[in-house]
């Protein structure tokens, strides 16, 4: 090392220690500015948006059915009857919010942005935590809230309420932040595996994708529960009170669409729109408004002479019919399916411009940062492998276990976001020095 490049690293150790210092002494301040600076910046973007009706999704209409006809359903033109279509929850919360506020255009706008905000706020609030309580570093977390409320990577996504990405993302890192506090507190009883079969319910009926993850989270914690006698009563109970969770979804579906339908009807469908001849992996935001797109040549929703087909001969079997149609191709592309499996699985974590809309310059950009998250996530994990950490397989599930479906059927950059506030706390993490939990003495059991 020559002297300047000795007087350089000093330089950095010596303002980096000043940051360290900073953030330690002004940690509660720096916080609040934050999430103020991040709330205040989404009110004045939702403000300087176009005020124009931006109705269309098929939450929006399901939530007004019920709002109006008390049903879930009618996404696929007026009188087209129920649907599972979409979840139960996120309609339902929309829907009490129109009996509440009204539904005028304008105030279902309001509400419905001001839902993906405070969800945003949540996500980052719980990555904050979560990187508070596994750095040793006070600028870390810090730098993972700042990432997430002031810099312009999802800044639409993060007030669009349309649908439910933003809630889904503080219902993934606020699982993922309790379960790292209850492992720090084992050994555990029965009621949080309890609870984590009734969470991984809830997910089934929020937005499906959440469940696998939250579901791997409770295995994780399972595992640790002391004998295996109280393993099984605790999973006997987890699956009971999660079954009794989604029972009353299960018997609407059986009673109002006339077949079994555990969370939503649409996977059959999903796997058609993502392989076929055309082999379009990635579906951008332009691709959904633009009634041109192969998007809505292949989907009934906005295509009138697909929608009149599933009208006809019911929901359930269209998606039955579109699923054998998808299976029917793979059987005959094995190739071709892998290939593109494996182009979504890249798209999804190691993203490139494809994977944003057209109509966004910046698309590069937030490809590289996206990919960077990911990759400097991957090595927060290793670390935490290497340094045998408590919640290493925690943190590992709630990343790996989410994203499945999007893999055998097409991926959107807003697919991701639920998993953005959880990649950023490890990205920010990935280089900072880790706390050790109290009574942790390597072995990666709490002694």
């Amino acid at each position: 090392m020559t002297v300047s490049q000795g007087k350089y690293h000093v330089i950095l150790g010596r303002a980096a220690s000043t940051a360290e210092r900073f953030a330690e002494r002004h940690a509660r301040p720096l916080a609040i500015a934050i999430f103020l600076s991040g709330f205040l910046l989404r009110v004045v973007y939702c403000w300087l948006l176009p005020s124009k009706d931006n109705d269309g999704s098929e939450m929006q209409f399901a939530a007004l059915s019920l709002a109006q006809h008390g049903l879930i359903g009618n996404i696929w033109g007026a009188d087209s009857g129920p649907t599972a279509h979409v979840g139960a929850l996120y309609p339902a919360l929309l829907a009490m919010e129109m009996l509440l506020f009204g539904d005028d255009p304008p105030i279902r706008r309001v509400t419905e942005r001001a839902n993906a905000i405070l969800g945003y706020l949540l996500a980052a609030y719980f990555a904050f935590r979560i990187a508070r309580r596994l750095s040793a570093s006070a600028v870390v977390p810090l730098l993972t809230a700042g990432f997430l409320l002031l810099t312009p990577l999802n800044l639409w996504a993060s007030v669009d309420g349309r649908l439910e990405q933003c809630l889904s993302a503080a219902f993934l890192t606020g699982t993922l932040l309790w379960a790292i506090r209850l492992q720090d507190r084992a050994p555990l009883g029965q009621r949080p595996i309890v609870a984590f079969g009734a969470l991984t319910a809830v997910a089934l009926l929020f937005s499906p994708v959440l469940a696998p993850p939250i579901a791997l989270l409770g295995f994780v914690l399972w595992w640790q529960v002391p004998g295996w006698p109280q393993r099984l009563r605790a999973a006997a109970l987890g699956i009971l009170g999660g079954a009794v969770i989604m029972l009353p979804w299960v018997a609407r579906n059986a009673h109002a669409l006339g077949g079994f339908v555990l969370a939503r009807s649409n996977f059959g469908l999903e796997l058609a729109v993502g392989n076929n001849d055309r082999g379009q992996v990635v579906f951008t935001q332009a691709d959904l408004v633009d009634q041109n797109s192969f998007f809505h040549q292949i989907h009934p929703f906005g295509n009138e002479a697909l929608s009149a087909q599933l009208r006809a001969v019911g929901e359930l079997a269209y998606m039955r019919q579109r699923r054998l149609e998808a299976k029917a191709w793979i059987a005959a592309h094995p190739d071709r399916f892998r290939e593109l499996t494996a182009q979504r699985i890249r798209l999804f974590w190691l993203p490139d411009a494809r994977l944003f809309s057209p109509l966004d310059p910046r698309g590069a950009l937030k490809a590289g940062i996206s990919t960077a998250l990911t990759l400097l996530a991957g090595v927060l994990i290793l670390r935490l492998f290497l340094a045998r950490a408590p919640c290493r397989y925690l943190v590992l599930v709630a990343i790996l276990g989410f994203g499945w479906p999007y893999y055998v059927t097409h991926v959107s950059d807003r697919y991701r976001l639920p998993l953005l506030p959880i990649a950023a706390a490890c990205a920010c993490m990935a280089l900072a020095p880790l706390r050790r939990p109290p009574g942790f003495d390597g072995s990666g059991r709490p002694r």
